[in-house]
């Protein structure tokens, strides 16, 4: 390896190892085939100076792979380290220090949102928007999910029932209603006065009364007028199921606005009665930042895009 390019190296990482640790180079310089980089630091409010020398010809022995975590490409770029890196920068303290001291956890198990307990702080960082989006729909649902009624209205118009419970309900309605209705009524709900009447009209039209047979066959045609009116109710019933069955596809218009059984809250309350959350958060404008960050506005870290930290 060329030496110019090993000192480049070398100085890159000399360079990240200090931003990394909160440490300020003073000053970078090359002896012979020794670079040196004198720099400082602050602990404890007192400044101390100190070095660092490395042998550019040892490059590509034990010294490059102690260098290796503090080259550029090798910053932390991800997880637990990247979320300690952007706290880092937020509170100005020495990321080794947040490495080796905070307690870090994900939040609301995301691999890009960590909670990190500092120094008597909790800090929450972002390291995705997206993701943090995401998850403030999550948050949001649950809390639709566990006290729906707190949304009010907000919901009432993402009420639905199962297909199954739709079959159950609309023929258990049709089997009632059907069947307590009078056969007349049978008649005019399915628009068959016309067809029952020819019934009546085939009897009148028997001219003699005295002939033989008369009672037989105007026994016949009634026989056959009731089967037809029952057969009519069946029908009835099918065309009722299909009309309470697509009904129940907007249940609140049925159950209150049409029919009102119930009232909304009270629909609500029901068994055969869900509430489809993804779509009513799909349908809500969420600011995740409220959400994730309990309201408080995160601050993007520079240096890193969409990276956001805020105490919580």
């Amino acid at each position: 390896m060329d030496l110019n390019l090993r000192e480049e190296i070398l100085t890159k990482a000399a360079q990240s190892a200090v931003d990394l640790s909160g440490m300020t180079i003073k000053s970078i310089n090359k002896e012979e085939n020794t670079l040196i980089v004198k720099y400082h630091f602050v602990e404890n409010e007192n400044t101390f100076d100190s070095e660092m020398m490395f042998d550019i010809d040892d490059i590509e022995g034990a010294s490059l792979e102690g260098l290796k975590p503090f080259i550029w490409q090798d910053l932390p770029r991800a997880g637990n380290d990247l979320a300690a890196y952007a706290l880092s920068k937020y509170i100005n303290v020495p990321y080794y220090q947040i490495i080796d001291e905070a307690d870090i956890s994900t939040f609301y198990d995301s691999d890009y949102i960590f909670d990190i307990e500092y120094d008597g702080n909790r800090y929450r960082v972002v390291l995705d928007e997206d993701e943090a989006e995401e998850v403030a729909e999550k948050i949001i649902k649950q809390y639709m999910e566990d006290d729906p009624a707190g949304f009010g209205e907000e919901l009432h118009n993402y009420l639905y029932m199962t297909n199954t419970d739709r079959r159950l309900k609309a023929q258990d309605m049709a089997d009632s209603y059907i069947r307590d209705m009078r056969d007349e009524d049978v008649i005019e709900y399915m628009d068959a006065k016309d067809e029952i009447d020819e019934f009546d009209n085939r009897i009148y039209e028997i001219e003699d009364e005295a002939a033989e047979g008369y009672e037989e066959r105007v026994q016949q045609i009634e026989e056959e007028k009731q089967n037809r009116i029952d057969a009519l109710r069946e029908e009835a019933e099918e065309k009722y199921y299909d009309e309470i069955y697509k009904a129940l596809g907007d249940p609140l218009e049925y159950f209150v606005n049409q029919q009102g059984i119930y009232t909304a809250e009270e629909l609500m309350d029901q068994s055969f009665i869900n509430v489809d959350y993804e779509e009513a958060v799909k349908g809500r404008y969420i600011d995740w930042q409220q959400e994730i960050f309990y309201g408080e506005q995160g601050s993007e870290i520079p240096g890193l895009d969409g990276v956001y930290v805020a105490n919580v």
